[in-house]
């Protein structure tokens, strides 16, 4: 099971690694394409329905930037999914299946401090977060789709392995809000290439 620990045990691994990054380091002036896997556990009204950590995310993001500043648009798609005993006898079944997949799209902005080779940022963003439950008791299913505005924060390093491709690990929280609602959200950390032009 994935928990909050293993995964900040794992960022604070990654961070500690990219230390021995190359001191060969290029100032580029175009993007960042950032393709990248994550793993997360549920938070707030995502806990309440799947509250199994979830290995199943994957990610994008394209960035605009500078020396120290960067800005980007990016989206990312996570599965929850647990078996749960059925609370009734409404569907005669004896176990549900829930499955929760949260879709951010998120504009981002970041600052990042270098350090020979390696670039550590911190960051956040706001957009909309897009939540798909789904209910599986024997033959029936339920589904709802609900959007709600979505706002994130992180941070993370990367480094470069060869000029133009390199490695980022990041730590990031992402929470869907919308009126009448609970708050939605999850805590993922996610591992990835990144290609520089």
């Amino acid at each position: 099971m994935v928990t909050l620990r293993n995964i900040a045990a794992l960022m604070l691994l990654v961070l500690a690694t990219s230390g021995v990054a190359s001191e060969a380091e290029v100032d580029y002036s175009g993007a960042i394409i950032n393709v990248d896997y994550s793993l997360a556990v549920p938070l707030g009204e995502a806990r309440s329905y799947t509250s199994k950590g979830s290995p199943q995310g994957l990610g994008m993001e394209l960035r605009f930037h500078g020396k120290h500043l960067k800005g980007g648009i990016g989206i990312s798609w996570q599965v929850f999914r647990e078996e749960k005993e059925a609370p009734g006898t409404l569907t005669g079944a004896k176990y549900e299946n829930h499955t929760t997949s949260l879709l951010p799209i998120l504009a981002s902005g970041y600052y990042v401090w270098r350090h020979g080779g390696m670039r550590t940022f911190v960051g956040g963003g706001v957009g909309g977060m897009m939540a798909h439950l789904t209910l599986e008791a024997q033959a029936e299913r339920t589904t709802d789709t609900i959007w709600y505005y979505g706002a994130s924060g992180l941070a993370g390093s990367m480094f470069e392995l060869t000029p133009g491709f390199g490695i980022e690990a990041k730590l990031r929280y992402i929470g869907g809000f919308k009126s009448s609602y609970k708050p939605i959200g999850m805590v993922q950390l996610s591992l990835g290439f990144i290609f520089l032009y």
